[in-house]
């Protein structure tokens, strides 16, 4: 069985894009988990968020790079807004973890991750292809 073929790439984006100089700076916020269930209720409702130990976390990546593509190149800054989180119905799998176990990686399930909420970003073709071919929230 062959695998069945991807879709067009909408006009006028168009692939490969080439990255280059990327850098992430990033860090992960406590929050109040009652704000943060009211807001995956309404972007990620199959979603709950994860608490470790009372708060929950709210990570905010900054990145800037440069991407180059068929009809044009330029910078871009980007800066996402994510709530770690899991699947609702995987609850029952999910381990109970510190802060520090999640950050060294301890979660050998896997269910736990971000749940993207927003993307800043200040260039309109990447503000358009991620919508576009990413399905990001920009």
């Amino acid at each position: 069985m062959s695998p069945m073929p991807l879709p067009p790439v909408p006009a006028p984006d168009q692939l490969p894009v080439r990255y280059g100089a990327p850098h992430n700076l990033g860090g992960d916020f406590p929050v109040d988990p009652g704000p943060a269930r009211d807001v995956l209720a309404t972007h990620h409702p199959a979603l709950s968020v994860a608490e470790f130990g009372g708060p929950a976390l709210a990570p905010v990546n900054f990145q800037p790079y440069f991407a180059q593509c068929r009809f044009g190149a330029g910078t871009t800054q980007e800066a996402e807004v994510n709530i770690v989180a899991f699947p609702t119905d995987a609850a029952d799998r999910l381990p109970g973890l510190s802060y520090e176990q999640y950050a060294q990686g301890y979660d050998q399930t896997k269910l736990l991750g971000i749940a993207r909420i927003h993307v800043l970003c200040d260039n309109p073709l990447a503000i358009d292809a991620g919508r576009k071919l990413h399905a990001e929230p920009k």
